[in-house]
């Protein structure tokens, strides 16, 4: 059997990135991801690899670990929004106090999750912000799931 790389290709046109610092869930999230047909899923560990990805690939979706040991996950999540507003936002996170909550959802997410995530709790997440989405943007009907 060849070896697995970091990004599983599925019928759908969605662009999925995951950052995830924790080798465990991140190949959990991006295998659990791919398989309920998402699209394109490609995970990173790092965010200089992200950064890297993102000067050739804009994702529609990015599952966003906030607690990335050496970076500020809300400073990030603040810049993505701002960069791409359209971007679905899914944040991560072990910290669950209410104000890191507010925090997350000021900053640009569109959802927090608590971690250890459930698959089908992000999934179902994911379908409704791109649902909702697809409303607002008639060209993105496309990648509208359902």
């Amino acid at each position: 059997m060849p070896p697995r790389t970091e990004a599983h290709r599925a019928p759908a046109a969605l662009q999925v990135v995951v950052l995830e610092h924790n080798d465990t869930l991140r190949a959990v999230l991006r295998d659990s991801l791919s398989s309920r047909g998402l699209g394109e899923v490609t995970a990173f560990g790092q965010m200089a690899d992200l950064r890297q990805h993102m000067t050739q690939h804009t994702p529609d979706v990015l599952v966003l670990d906030l607690d990335l040991p050496g970076m500020e996950g809300l400073d990030l999540c603040s810049e993505l929004r701002t960069r791409l507003p359209d971007l679905a936002l899914m944040a991560t996170s072990a910290q669950l106090r209410g104000d890191w909550r507010a925090a997350a959802l000021n900053a640009g997410a569109d959802h927090l999750f608590a971690k250890p995530v459930l698959v089908t709790e992000l999934v179902a997440g994911i379908r409704r912000v791109l649902n909702r989405r697809a409303v607002r943007l008639p060209h993105a009907a496309a990648k509208t799931l359902h």
